[in-house]
């Protein structure tokens, strides 16, 4: 059989054993009662359930036999708070710039090699290594072909430029004031109400940022 055993009228832990061998695995001090009851306590011998914990920074109070916050519980709301608004920066960040520049980090860094390459090709600067970069696969296509391509590269990368320049100008002031509010926030409900404001806002500058993008798509 499972018992619930308590001490100071405070669940401690569950035993399981038979009837009879009760009496050899309680201590002095301690109550058993039948069944499973983790989130109570006894108040007059009595099980009572104990209500609902409302945040995980409330604890239970033997005596009052109430959740209360304790006094460090506001800096450590605050803390947690800092350390999910920056977790959420940091993805936010990452979701813009996606949305934005429409290619990942690698595919950033493929077009600005070949849009280096063909900028270094046509002011007579190429190297064959640049040459091959280049013409990838395409290596047997004649030279107008193969300028065709490093104008189109070197198009395609201008308007790369453009974006990314814009939406790193954007996202530092974003950023900026994100910092600004962890800075001078001293609640985590004040953190969050201005995470809000800043939040809006910088949905707003994507919508601008993609319409910006849709003006010079190539």
């Amino acid at each position: 059989m499972k018992y619930s055993i308590f001490y100071e009228d405070q669940y401690t832990h569950t035993l399981t054993c038979s009837e009879s061998d009760l009496a050899l695995n309680v201590m002095d001090g301690q109550v058993a009662i039948e069944g499973e009851h983790p989130d109570s306590y006894l108040q007059d011998g009595v099980v009572k359930q104990k209500p609902a914990q409302p945040s995980p920074y409330h604890e239970w109070d033997v005596v009052k036999k109430q959740w209360l916050l304790p006094e460090d519980a506001a800096s450590r709301m605050l803390s947690d708070a800092q350390k999910e608004v920056r977790a959420e920066l940091s993805k936010y960040q990452s979701e813009v710039r996606s949305k934005l520049i429409g290619f990942s980090d690698s595919e950033e860094r493929d077009l600005k090699d070949k849009y280096d390459a063909a900028k270094r090709i046509l002011g007579g600067d190429a190297t064959e290594a640049d040459n091959a970069l280049i013409a990838g696969e395409a290596a047997a296509r004649d030279k107008y072909e193969f300028m065709q391509l490093v104008q189109v590269i070197i198009i395609k990368g201008d308007h790369a430029n453009v974006l990314l320049n814009a939406v790193k100008g954007r996202m530092n002031g974003f950023v900026l004031r994100i910092n600004d509010a962890l800075e001078i926030s001293t609640t985590a409900e004040e953190l969050f109400s201005r995470i809000r404001v800043i939040r809006d806002e910088a949905d707003i500058m994507v919508q601008q940022l993609l319409a910006m993008k849709n003006g010079v798509s190539v």
